[in-house]
């Protein structure tokens, strides 16, 4: 023979004393614990508007030019003019402006990019047998 080993009812390699249910349920929180994951860490990257290319920022300020081109704003990740976009006051809050600020800690944006996608994740409903539970639970 070949030396295979497999469950004779699900075909799956061997998993006793784990019933093929329970393989099969733990393999799908590990495809939805996959899919969040991938969402979180694609959220790090920004998509240029004009070429559809993904880029990121390690340092500098928060205007960024594409390769093709296009200007972007790093925090909001909208297509820009130039400067006129970013809050020029020092000591503003940005509430009350609406403008991004030209100099941010890129870590805080892509933390906070990473949340965002994380939570889209949740209230997109793929978590919704218990995935995140489970893999919340593995940080606990």
């Amino acid at each position: 023979g070949c030396d295979f080993e497999s469950c004779r009812f699900c075909g799956s390699k061997p998993h006793l004393p784990l019933t093929c249910s329970e393989v099969e349920h733990d393999l799908e929180q590990t495809n939805h614990r996959t899919k969040m994951e991938e969402a979180m860490t694609a959220a790090r990257l920004r998509v240029c508007e004009d070429c559809g290319k993904h880029y990121f920022k390690t340092s500098g300020c928060n205007r960024v030019q594409c390769a093709c081109g296009a200007l972007l704003c790093y925090v909001c990740g909208n297509k820009i003019d130039g400067y006129g976009h970013f809050c020029q006051q020092a000591h503003c809050n940005h509430e009350c402006c609406g403008k991004c600020l030209l100099y941010s800690d890129s870590v805080e944006d892509d933390s906070r990019a990473v949340e965002k996608a994380g939570l889209k994740f949740i209230y997109q409903g793929l978590s919704d047998d218990g995935a995140l539970e489970a893999y919340m639970a593995e940080f606990a």
